[in-house]
């Protein structure tokens, strides 16, 4: 009789673990699903550029452009020596970061609240399309949830359950150094820990040997990430001067926007889940209010029980890796946007996952869950059925299909031609400008001859200028008069007597350039793309 609950037991954890088993399997099969079926679109056209240059060439670039970390870069530039830079290689590890996340928010799930909360909350994961989103991305956004998870699992086992063999803290450092190795927002992950061991020392949780512990490791994550250090400080004021052309200040809609971008923009899933999350706070609020708030001197602390330190920490990893962002947003420079705020998607997916199941009536609780995990998976569907990313892959081909030798293709952006176009071209005769140069009749050699320069860390600014501008001051009268130059022979359309124009990610807000054109040449076609359009244009001086 005595073994009789051990089996129990047993029959459970091996019934949980064939629903993991079959939920990572169902978000494995999301992930990799006709993985690289659609072409690259210009960030992951990027990330292709860059990771087939050399390895001084990369560096020197990642050096230049300041805001991005190497680990990503480093990971798909090996794992691409070997297996080729298709679009399902460079897609590969950000599918793997995806599917691994399932796992992981199960052990964190698990170790914090039970076994049905965990289960319920790689559920939500496997079907979210703001995970699958970025897992199907050659991008570091997949990596940017998993690191911070797998950080905050380590610490957590640290601080609250007072395990600290040397696993758990190699663990803890090497997940923290690597976050902050594959995206700066990295830090405000290990700010959410902070402050929560802040809390724990305002209650007298934290003995002074904990907190000296933290502090060692929190010294060696910073020593190991100190070789990039130099280069974060120094492109603080490069940031400044740019990161108003990509990211806006945001508005107090777009915080809840996050949660709800979480949510997959699903409105039904986002009321429910964020529903959930909130009731969860409001019921233990009583207690996590014991929790943050000092003790009065002459007294002794009470001391609250593990379940509510565990919600704090779930707060604090819910809402600072979002508020703090935004907050600098308004004091500085724009930096908020709701796909770098992954560090907290999986904290937010385990605070409505534990409000759930916690539920008093069982058939309401998995009426609930069942109607969440319907909700979350609806709108990954139409990452399956439509396509989503810029047709860059189809764009090249129509052009070298349809262009004669010797034609003109015109960007009005040239970084689309450097970061998506030129991974995808085959034809060498025809000839290739755009905006913005620093001469308009600037060939594709004489550019593509500054990118081969950069083989050595100290490269002057304005090499790069040309070819890797992600956004610059909008187009101007004069700089379309400047096409017809005829001070500057050839000129760059004149001499043509076909030119194709592409249009996405244009600086030409005012379609200055596709008016010139129209008014000077032929309109033959136009072709729409998933967010490109060609012009074909046929010079009248030239037409037989």
């Amino acid at each position: 009789m005595t073994h009789i609950p051990n089996i129990h037991i047993s029959s459970k954890l091996k019934a949980a673990h064939v629903c993991l088993l079959l939920i990572c399997i169902g978000g494995a099969i999301l992930r990799f699903w006709h993985l690289g079926a659609e072409s690259l679109w210009l960030d992951e056209g990027a990330t292709a550029r860059r990771i087939q240059l050399t390895w001084p060439q990369l560096m020197a670039e990642l050096f230049f452009i300041k805001n991005h970390p190497p680990f990503h870069y480093a990971l798909l530039k090996v794992w691409g020596s070997l297996f080729g830079f298709s679009e399902f290689t460079m897609r590969f590890w950000s599918a793997v970061a995806g599917t691994v996340t399932i796992g992981a928010i199960y052990l964190t799930g698990k170790k914090l609240f039970s076994t049905k909360t965990a289960l319920f909350a790689a559920a939500m994961v496997a079907v979210s399309y703001y995970n699958i989103r970025y897992s199907r991305e050659a991008r570091f956004y997949s990596f940017n949830i998993l690191l911070p998870l797998v950080s905050m699992y380590f610490f957590m086992r640290i601080v609250l359950f007072n395990q600290s063999s040397w696993k758990i803290c190699l663990g803890y450092v090497l997940a923290s150094t690597l976050m902050l190795y594959n995206h700066y927002f990295g830090i405000f992950t290990l700010f959410a820990q902070s402050l929560f061991v802040v809390t724990e020392l305002a209650r007298g949780h934290s003995s002074l040997r904990k907190v000296a512990r933290l502090a060692g490791l929190a010294a060696i994550i910073i020593l190991l990430f100190s070789p990039w250090l130099g280069v974060v400080i120094s492109g603080t004021q490069a940031y400044h001067q740019t990161s108003s052309i990509v990211l806006k200040r945001p508005n107090l809609l777009e915080l809840p926007g996050t949660l709800v971008a979480f949510c997959g923009y699903h409105p039904v899933a986002s009321v429910l889940v964020i529903l959930t999350m909130l009731i969860t706070i409001i019921t233990l609020w009583p207690k996590v209010k014991r929790t943050l708030t000092p003790p009065p001197t002459a007294t002794v602390p009470p001391s609250p029980s593990l379940h509510s330190r565990k919600i704090v920490l779930l707060i604090l990893w819910t809402t600072v890796p979002v508020i703090t962002p935004f907050i600098i947003s308004y004091l500085s420079n724009p930096i908020f946007n709701d796909r770098y705020n992954g560090g907290a998607f999986t904290g937010f997916f385990l605070l409505a996952a534990y409000g759930a199941t916690c539920l008093k009536f069982r058939h309401v609780q998995w009426v609930l869950i069942v109607g969440i995990i319907y909700c979350l998976s609806l709108p990954t569907r139409y990452l399956h059925r439509e396509k989503t990313n810029e047709q860059w892959r189809e764009a090249t081909g129509y052009i070298e299909q349809n262009a004669e030798p010797g034609d003109l293709v015109l960007f009005d952006a040239f970084f689309c031609y450097f970061n998506a176009y030129k991974y995808y071209q085959k034809r060498t005769d025809l000839r290739i400008a755009g905006f913005p140069t620093n001469r308009y009749d600037q060939s594709i050699s004489e550019t593509s001859q500054l990118l081969k320069q950069r083989s050595t860390f100290l490269i002057p600014k304005k090499t790069l200028a040309s070819s890797n501008a992600a956004g610059g001051p909008p187009m101007t009268e004069e700089q379309i008069h400047a096409l017809e130059n005829p001070l500057s022979p050839p000129t760059l359309i004149g001499g043509h007597k076909t030119v194709w124009l592409i249009k996405s990610h244009h600086l030409d807000q005012h379609n200055l350039l596709l008016t010139h054109l129209k008014n000077s040449y032929n309109n033959e076609e136009a072709t729409s793309l998933r967010w490109i359009n060609i012009y074909k244009f046929s010079n009248r001086s030239l037409i037989e």
